[in-house]
């Protein structure tokens, strides 16, 4: 696969799985690339596209590649008037999340461009159905598939090795033993998560990986963590030098300048001694990297004011790491996807079974854990309305006493339910998307 110009985030991981999935299921090779580094022109776009003997055109966010959705369907709509464009290629459109709970929604003319560009696309793709209610009423197609998301985690230890960054990839001057050189030269071990914070090994460490913009919201907790471990200092006999009760890491890349700016002058002004503060951030890493501090993290945190399916929580939840997510609807709906997988049971929005709360929280929790942590407990994680609430859960799960480790224990069979259901949706993702490739070529039949 070519995937030189996709970068190690959110939308390129999801991409390239959605890319190596189909690859697998029509044997069709796959070439990734950024909206960037495509033709802007309809007639450059057409030779690009029979240039290489394009069947298929998978698009990712109906906004952020807008571009490119436009240009392919002027590309048919010349094609219809005896135009001298002859690529023949298939569209599908891969809804993002954000494409239709955020950018649709700012204006009624943002509306009629989801809607236009949904229409331009042979299939549009939905990963939760929670997901297709969030649009615009009308803008998506009654035949929007519904394919959920998978995990694909690398092989254990593959962290070691660290990956060649985009520019290393596609800076390459054509010596094809550079990479090899380049990897062979810095095979040293990677930092673990502890170290890379500078704080003790028994420490619990909580991990917000997300791109550093407004709707992510990753400040939305750091002052209820503050102040919550700021009271446990108070009230130990610790040195406030040493580290902090638990802390809560941000891990991602600057994808908004001013907001960026203001998370590092927030982890800067945190409380604790220096190296070992409550909220801190984590320098962004290979994708492989970050996996392992996933896995070493006492939760992964997701706080976005919306969502539409979020990478990192499925990623948490197949590494078998605890999720506490902030209750918005893309989340809890994540989490319904998750429980119903691992029940074996139908998507959400068909015929599942209801869940009697009491009797969850019962087999959920044992005694001394059940009054605290209920009322966010869902069977594959933890939600919650307010900072507050998720600070409260944090220090409760790095409490050393037994009601703490009830409640880890709690944490701990949610996880390990998450987790059999992010196996579930791996598999059900790749039969979704061997539906879709169905549909679109007869030779699959």
């Amino acid at each position: 696969m070519d995937d030189a110009n996709i970068a190690d985030g959110g939308n390129g991981v999801t991409i390239g799985r959605v890319a190596s999935v189909l690859a697998e299921e029509t044997g069709l090779c796959a070439t990734l690339r950024a909206p960037a580094d495509l033709p802007r022109g309809v007639s450059d776009f057409d030779a690009f596209l029979n240039a290489g003997d394009f069947a298929l055109c998978v698009v990712l966010h109906a906004f952020k590649c807008g571009d490119a959705l436009d240009a392919l369907a002027e590309m048919r709509s010349r094609s219809t008037l005896g135009s001298t464009l002859t690529s023949d290629v298939k569209v599908v459109l891969v809804l993002g999340g954000t494409d239709v709970n955020v950018d649709a929604r700012e204006a009624p003319e943002r509306a009629a461009t989801l809607a236009r560009r949904a229409a331009a696309a042979d299939v549009v793709v939905a990963f939760s159905p929670s997901m297709v209610a969030a649009a615009p009423s009308g803008a998506l197609p009654p035949t929007t598939a519904i394919v959920p998301q998978g995990v694909r985690l690398p092989s254990p230890g593959s962290s070691r090795r660290r990956r060649p960054s985009v520019l290393e990839t596609t800076t390459n001057t054509g010596n094809a033993n550079t990479e090899d050189v380049k990897e062979e030269a810095e095979e040293t071990l990677v930092p673990s998560l502890h170290d890379a914070l500078g704080v003790h090994r028994s420490t619990p460490v909580f991990l917000l990986p997300a791109g550093l913009r407004p709707v992510k919201d990753v400040l939305w907790a750091a002052d209820a963590v503050e102040e919550r471990v700021k009271v446990i200092a108070s009230s130990s006999t610790v040195s406030s030098s040493s580290s902090p009760a638990f802390v809560l890491a941000v891990i991602g890349p600057s994808l908004d300048a001013p907001y960026a700016s203001l998370v590092a002058q927030k982890a800067r002004a945190s409380y604790g001694a220096e190296g070992a503060r409550a909220f801190t951030q984590v320098p962004p890493v290979a994708r492989r990297v970050a996996l392992e501090y996933m896995r070493a993290a006492a939760g992964v945190l997701n706080t976005s004011l919306s969502e539409g399916q979020s990478g990192a929580l499925l990623e948490a939840a197949a590494l078998g790491t605890p999720v506490l997510a902030r209750d918005v609807p893309g989340n809890r709906a994540l989490l319904d996807m998750l429980e119903s997988a691992a029940g074996g049971g139908l998507l959400p929005g068909g015929p599942t079974r209801e869940r009697d709360p009491k009797a969850f929280r019962d087999d959920f929790f044992d005694d001394d854990a059940r009054p605290l942590l209920a009322a966010y407990a869902h069977p594959c994680g933890f939600l919650f309305a307010s900072p507050e609430t998720l600070a409260e859960a944090m220090s409760l799960l790095a409490e050393d006493s037994d009601v703490g480790s009830a409640v880890r224990r709690a944490a701990g069979r949610a996880a390990d339910r998450a987790r059999r259901g992010a196996e579930e949706l791996a598999r059900r993702e790749r039969d979704g998307w061997r539906g879709v490739a169905a549909g679109l070529f007869s030779f699959l039949k």
